[in-house]
């Protein structure tokens, strides 16, 4: 078949029905897992015989009535009865650019949500069983923390291929429901709480699983990764023993507010909720999920006053997404980071070469600037608060220039839309882009660089289209998630060289704390940010990507290699990440 036939091989062979001891019982096919106070759950046998999985298990008391915005509360005793766990449950209520009851506007048909949706997944090696003590890979859907689920991401074929960590997914509250952040409240976040109640979970329960609860990484994409970077800075880096390693991939972040800044918001909030009248918050409880939902399509589309909520922008949310309680979250998660105010773990972060370029070519909702935009000034701009004093500055240091921007990507750029979209887009410099940067250097500067990798995944989706050009495309905002959740026997040879290879890397690090003691042979070893010994000026990080029939060696699956970040790109990342800046875009 190819290079990868005899891991086929294996993968394939059918699972023997046996009985199991200990706290996993049942057979292969119907495991059922007693969790004690936990609960009891009937699981599936996937992936040839090789993964056993259970799917929507609850983790926190369900958040209803006056627990609605409130932290999420530890799972009451329940009952021992076998529980079906054996199909997706519901997702969290979803904040989309769809009215509540469509169909959800990026993850297509589905259910619109339903507030008792604290529940979660676990993909473990069918033979794995309680003293095995596997390393655990702990998920954190993306989605902007507005929409998605568990489901959109089944670990199922990388867990069947390595057969060295458990992996677990959750649902967790999201936009209004999951980021309320007011003066009535003990805490913000409680999205994020959900989270964290969630490796709390993980911790007291997967040695049933055969996991070892003192070796968790936490990883997230996107709105995820967003996540996994509040994680790190959650209570001031105190992580509370509920994680040991984190791995990063296109953290989104965006403005950050504060509870006293959000008292106007609430108020704006409750006029358009006819709220005015009454206590505030105790009116926002009582609103039922499909008014909530819709009145979150029409707020968000509102620009606040004074700029504390930005406008109809993706992710923008109304200032819905992790913010300032001096509880949870003291500081913006950029000046978090900037303050040495982070959890010391192993932290693996990057992003995709190509962030926001994702096909667009005319204007949207979600990307209101076409491809064939001219303009590079104030009326581009998408970011908060910038003066346009500031927006000239910045366009400044996006020079475009076709002639040489094939040549000099880091200098000169092709075409405006491509400096448009890194310099005043949510996925550029500003943000997802330079997240690797922000993690990068303050980690670093805090903690060391020798337990800090980064990385910049550059190969499109897997399934793309080249049209007889092999293998050239934008490797987009998302393109790594399918190298990890897409099963290897589906993919062309080439994308499953890469599958294989940046699975290794991140498994590695996940069972040993470091991503080269379990690498392939072939991969080059993957260097620490600081390994020359300036990380501020020169740090290094591993490139991702396809083998071209240009290569003189064709023993080499890929071309994966190391470089040395662009001078110019970490000036500018450093200058997003300034203090003048973030007093404007708050990120």
């Amino acid at each position: 078949m190819h290079w990868l036939f005899n891991l086929f091989l294996f993968l394939a062979t059918p699972a023997v029905a046996l009985k199991r001891t200990g706290h996993i019982s049942g057979d292969y096919v119907n495991p059922i897992v007693n969790l004690g106070a936990s609960g009891t759950y009937r699981g599936v046998l996937q992936n040839n015989g090789t993964v056993q999985s259970w799917k929507g298990i609850p983790y926190a008391e369900p958040p209803l009535g006056e627990l609605r915005f409130m932290p999420p509360g530890p799972l009451p005793l329940q009952s021992q009865e076998v529980m079906n766990a054996t199909t997706d449950p519901e997702r969290c209520v979803q904040f989309t650019l769809a009215p509540y009851g469509v169909h959800n506007a990026y993850l297509g048909p589905g259910s619109p949500g339903t507030e008792d949706c604290l529940k979660l997944y676990v993909w473990k090696p069918t033979k794995a069983k309680r003293g095995d003590n596997l390393s655990v890979l702990v998920y954190v859907h993306g989605g902007g923390l507005i929409f998605g689920d568990g489901s959109q991401d089944d670990f199922g074929d990388w867990v069947a291929q390595d057969q060295g960590f458990i992996a677990v997914n959750m649902n967790y509250r999201l936009g209004m429901l999951g980021f309320m952040n007011h003066h009535g409240l003990p805490s913000a976040n409680a999205g994020l709480l959900d989270q964290r109640m969630a490796m709390e979970w993980v911790k007291k329960n997967i040695a049933a699983f055969g996991g070892n609860p003192h070796d968790i990484t936490i990883m997230g994409q996107s709105g995820g990764g967003w996540a996994i970077a509040a994680q790190l800075g959650l209570y001031n880096g105190d992580r509370k023993g509920a994680f040991q390693k984190a791995i990063l991939r296109s953290s989104q972040r965006e403005p950050m507010f504060n509870t006293e800044e959000l008292k106007l918001r609430n108020a704006a909030l409750a006029e358009e909720l006819n709220c005015t009248g009454t206590e505030q918050l105790a009116c926002f409880r009582n609103v039922s999920v499909p008014v909530l939902v819709d009145t979150f399509q029409t707020f968000s589309s509102v620009l606040g006053k004074e700029g504390v909520f930005a406008g109809k922008v993706f992710g923008y949310q109304g200032s819905f997404g992790p913010t300032i309680d001096g509880v949870t979250l003291t500081d913006s998660v950029t000046r978090l980071f900037e303050e040495g105010k982070t959890a010391n773990v192993p932290t693996i972060a990057g992003s995709t070469s190509d962030e926001g370029f994702n096909g667009y070519t005319n204007a949207t909702q979600e990307n209101p600037t076409p491809q064939n935009t001219t303009k590079l000034d104030p009326s581009t701009n998408r970011l908060t608060n910038l003066t346009d004093s500031q927006v000239f500055e910045i366009a400044s240091f996006y020079p475009v220039n076709g002639s040489y921007g094939s040549v000099s990507p880091d200098n000169f750029f092709l075409d405006v839309f491509k400096a448009y979209w890194m310099a005043f887009g949510l996925f550029g410099d500003a943000g997802i882009f330079g997240s690797e940067r922000m993690v990068g250097r303050w980690m670093s500067e805090a903690h060391g660089s020798t337990n800090i990798w980064t990385y910049r995944f550059n190969a499109p989706p897997v399934g793309t289209n080249y049209s007889g050009i092999y293998p050239l495309a934008p490797a987009t905002h998302s393109s790594d998630n399918s190298y990890l959740s897409t099963p290897l026997a589906s993919m062309k040879d080439f994308e499953c060289a890469i599958a294989v290879e940046f699975r290794a890397y991140l498994s590695s690090f996940i069972r040993t704390d470091d991503p080269n003691n379990m690498k392939l042979p072939s991969a080059p070893h993957w260097h620490n940010y600081g390994v020359l010994g300036d990380f501020v000026n020169s740090p290094v990080r591993l490139v991702p990507q396809f083998a071209f029939s240009s290569n003189a060696n064709k023993s080499y699956p890929t071309s994966t290699q190391l470089e040395v970040a662009p001078k110019a790109g970490i000036e500018r990342a450093d200058f997003w990440q300034s203090d003048r800046v973030l007093d404007s875009i708050r990120f």
